[in-house]
């Protein structure tokens, strides 16, 4: 009796050792069998066998077949079918999150195998960003107890590199969607400053010796393949790719960069709940005074505001150039800005604003 048990475990060990099928691994007559099979719920039957792609479904359609494909099955190949029939519906946008969770805790394994081959390599980031994002947004339990099942022992040895890629993907996905609810939280135009730009001459601006470097420098290259695959997915789907900053200029502030397709810009939050975003190009001054170029609107101009003791910050307003002024440089000493701007009829000039 011993003897039969361990035949039979060692029957059901090299059942379990075979990978689970694709559909584009089966033999047509196999794939046909399948659909045409009592086994097949009637309406995955119905809708394979129709001559319309599955994208044309109406919504109730295709709401019934969702139902069906993200159930649990034991038929190795009518899941493959099911994976099929849901990877032809999936929207890349992240939509389907909670139901890329359901696929990935039930079919784990066979979505490994679709992502080993070369044509179908990509779509891992997009799946990242789908849970990544549904784990920032409030699912992380479930999200990572999805994530748990690529790494079963039985799994490493085959697709170790491509789950290790897949949760570094995870994790870019996840902290950008996170830092991204602390920007864009006010964009409100500013008060008008009283004081005005004062004209400069040439000599004074080239004498400004300092270095002058914004506080948050602009993105730079990507540090991976799979940095810029992620970069791409949050900016496509999420409208902007978001970094929370580390910083010193005091606790309870925050700092986001955001890079969006019209720009770069940066969020200032702080400890009483107040938030700006400007475009980034953020200069620090002389006593916690700080000035926000902006050279993405049609009047050109600088922000004007502080940094307070105990993480809050205060802006004083705005000073914008006239129509058609364009700056070209930027330097900052003391409390005061230099500016070398191009005027309308493409004139060199340069100005002077000085905090009071």
């Amino acid at each position: 009796m011993r003897r039969l048990c361990i035949i039979i475990a060692l029957l059901v060990s090299a059942l379990c050792a075979e990978a689970q099928p694709l559909w584009s691994e089966l033999e047509p007559d196999v794939q046909m069998a399948t659909i045409r099979s009592r086994r097949t719920p009637f309406v995955v039957r119905e809708v394979m066998l129709l001559d319309v792609p599955l994208k044309q479904l109406d919504a109730e359609k295709r709401a019934q077949l969702l139902q069906k494909v993200t159930s649990r099955c034991a038929d190795e190949n009518l899941a493959a079918l099911y994976l099929y029939i849901y990877n032809a519906l999936r929207e890349p946008n992240g939509s389907m999150a909670q139901s890329d969770v359901r696929m990935m805790s039930l079919y784990a394994e066979p979505i490994l195998k679709l992502w080993s081959e070369e044509e179908n390599s990509d779509k891992l980031y997009n799946w990242a960003y789908s849970l990544g994002s549904y784990s920032a947004e409030g699912g992380e339990a479930k999200a990572k107890r999805a994530i748990k099942k690529l790494s079963n022992k039985k799994l490493l040895p085959d697709y170790s590199a491509i789950i290790q890629r897949f949760t570094t993907a995870y994790n870019i996905a996840y902290a950008s969607v996170l830092a991204g609810k602390n920007s864009f939280n006010d964009v409100t135009p500013q008060a008008t400053l009283y004081d005005t730009f004062t004209p400069e001459s040439e000599e004074v601006y080239t004498a400004v010796s300092s270095t002058t470097t914004p506080i948050v420098a602009s993105l730079g290259e990507a540090l991976s393949d799979i940095e810029v695959a992620m970069r791409k997915e949050c900016m496509a789907w999420n409208g902007a790719y978001h970094t929370a900053l580390k910083h010193t200029l005091g606790r309870g502030i925050l700092l986001t960069y955001s890079h969006r397709a019209d720009g770069e810009y940066l969020t200032i939050a702080d400890s009483h709940g107040d938030s700006y975003t400007f475009n980034n190009e953020i200069f620090m001054l002389d006593n916690g005074y700080f000035v926000a170029i902006n050279r993405l609107s049609s009047h050109h101009g600088i922000i004007v505001g502080k940094f307070l003791q105990r993480g809050g910050f205060v802006l004083f307003g705005e000073r914008n150039l006239d129509y058609g002024t364009k700056i070209l440089g930027v330097k900052c000493e003391g409390q005061s800005i230099y500016l070398h701007v191009e005027a309308g009829d493409k004139s060199k000039r340069y100005l002077n604003f000085t905090i009071r």
